[in-house]
């Protein structure tokens, strides 16, 4: 009866696992569909030249800093103590309004600062020579640091919803930002100019906080601000959190030192750069915050090793299953899928092939970086924090090491994406000694066989490729549009093709969850 009872229950914590991981996809989706929107709008009205490199420069730094306060070190630091409160709705209470006065501590000063000295700091950190350059980066950093406090308050709503599997709200939230950043471009461009950028930003991030809280309230979870030195979950988040921003701090200088060096090669290479994570953002965002969404709270909140190693085994596997044709994909069509959205108004055909070459060794770069994530959160989930700040020290070292070497080999913009990927990769290597009872043959299996379900659609992009189609060269129209969609279509559908054939796990998810497809995933 006890193991039947256990049986069941494994079965429905399966369905519930997949169900809630394929709600997080399709929102995550649709998010990230509006993503590039967003920078078809920016690409369309400021092109990819100095006014877009100011603007890209600016936003990229409140961008960094969300790896601390918002979807990096902090929310890591306490989404394991969310976790074990999920049931104890006072102390959840008392928990959120101290982290929520913790945040507050720290943005208003700092708000208030970038208003006073956002242009010498803009000076500082950049590279540009141009002074109208530093004008409008300057201009926007205030309103760019204030979207990144509603951004973090809204990840920490989020994260007591998650734990309660309200994921379905959590999804939503970006999708009213990035709707109002849009809107707000179309609109108020030609009237405020670069300023409809932070409008749509800050107004936008505001939605998401608010939108989060409704529904936290709706919870009976209460919302105040309360001393945080007087919760010993802040104190406990503290501690985790220290070493974490660490961790965190290293891989923000590491991005900004991308960007600065970006800054000081040829004109267009900050947006190119900007323009290429967007588009390998997409399916690496897509699936690999929706996996993990689901699977770290899972692995955070598990007691017994082997049952925490076979989650991560899990996600590792569902993380290659999407990742690796996505990879194909996108690399197949990084040109014609750059032109039909971006290449209108200032942004020129130039600019697309610029952005395809970083663009292809960003997609390269998808699975080490979804795996070197993926094994930073198991280590906190095992309360080790300081091996993820030994691995990202060693990981950061080498790839600015390497993005010197290779600019001084005049590989150009391409050598930040090109050195993401061979230190992210080592980075994954040097992880391995750490995970404990992982069960390498079963895991290298399930590889072996998505790696042969993927050879048919390597084959058909082969095809793709020597084609050498020249239809998008003239820019975004409707005919590019529609081939470039039902290329991608084609591969998409050889993909589900094999992959029903090899029968690759990833499809349980697009069943939502279905019974028989559930045990595999706990046995």
């Amino acid at each position: 009866m006890l193991n039947l009872r256990k049986s069941i229950w494994l079965v429905s914590m399966a369905q519930s696992k997949e169900r809630n991981t394929f709600i997080m996809m399709i929102t995550t989706f649709i998010s990230r569909l509006l993503g590039i929107l967003k920078a078809r709008a920016i690409s369309s009205f400021f092109g990819a030249g100095l006014i877009a490199d100011a603007i890209n420069f600016s936003y990229n730094i409140p961008n960094n800093l969300r790896k601390l306060f918002a979807e990096g070190a902090l929310s890591q630091a306490y989404l394991p103590i969310f976790s074990k409160l999920k049931d104890d709705d006072e102390n959840t209470s008392s928990f959120l309004g101290a982290l929520f006065t913790f945040q507050l501590i720290i943005f208003i000063p700092l708000i208030v600062l970038s208003f006073i000295f956002s242009k010498p700091f803009i000076t500082l950190l950049s590279g540009f020579n141009d002074e109208n350059q530093i004008v409008i980066a300057a201009n926007l950093l205030p309103f760019f640091l204030t979207f990144l406090f509603f951004i973090s308050l809204s990840t920490l709503l989020s994260t007591v919803l998650q734990t309660r599997k309200a994921f379905l709200i959590t999804g939503i939230g970006p999708i009213f930002f990035t709707l109002t950043v849009i809107l707000s471009i179309y609109l108020f461009t030609n009237k405020l100019s670069y300023y409809s950028m932070a409008l749509g930003c800050t107004a936008g991030s505001i939605i998401q906080m608010v939108s989060q809280a409704i529904v936290v309230r709706k919870r009976k979870i209460k919302l105040k601000l309360s001393n945080p030195l007087k919760s010993k979950w802040f104190i406990l988040t503290l501690k985790a959190f220290i070493p974490a921003t660490l961790y965190s701090f290293i891989l923000i200088l590491d991005q900004y030192l991308s960007f600065y060096i970006a800054s000081m090669l040829e004109s267009g290479a900050v947006s190119a750069i900007s323009n290429s994570i967007i588009f390998y953002q997409t399916p690496y965002g897509i699936f690999f915050a929706s996996i993990s969404t689901v699977f770290f709270p899972l692995i955070a909140g598990e007691k017994d090793d082997e049952i925490k190693a076979k989650y991560l085994n899990n996600s590792l596997t569902y993380l290659v299953s999407f990742l690796l044709p996505s990879a194909i994909i996108l690399l197949t069509l990084s040109e014609q899928c750059i032109s039909a959205v971006l290449q209108k108004g200032r942004f020129t055909y130039l600019d697309t092939v610029l952005t395809a070459k970083v663009l292809k060794w960003y997609l390269f770069s998808m699975i080490p970086l979804a795996f070197s994530s993926m094994l930073s959160r198991y280590c906190y989930s095992k309360n080790d924090y300081s091996y993820p700040v030994i691995v990202s020290l060693v990981q950061a070292i080498l790839d600015v090491s390497l993005m010197f070497i290779f600019v001084k080999l005049n590989i150009g913009a391409e050598s930040i994406s090109l050195a993401l990927l061979i230190s992210s990769t080592i980075a994954v290597l040097i992880y391995l000694p750490k995970i404990k009872l992982f069960n390498y043959p079963k895991f290298f299996k399930e590889i072996v066989r998505i790696v042969a379900a993927n050879i048919p659609l390597i084959l058909a992009a082969g095809i793709i490729f020597n084609l050498k189609l020249t239809y998008h060269v003239n820019g975004s129209n409707l005919k590019a549009f529609c081939i470039t969609v039902s290329l991608g279509i084609l591969l998409v559908c050889i993909t589900l093709i094999f992959y029903i054939i090899f029968k690759i796990p990833f499809l349980s998810l697009l069943k939502n969850g279905a019974e028989k497809s559930a045990p595999s995933k706990v046995n």
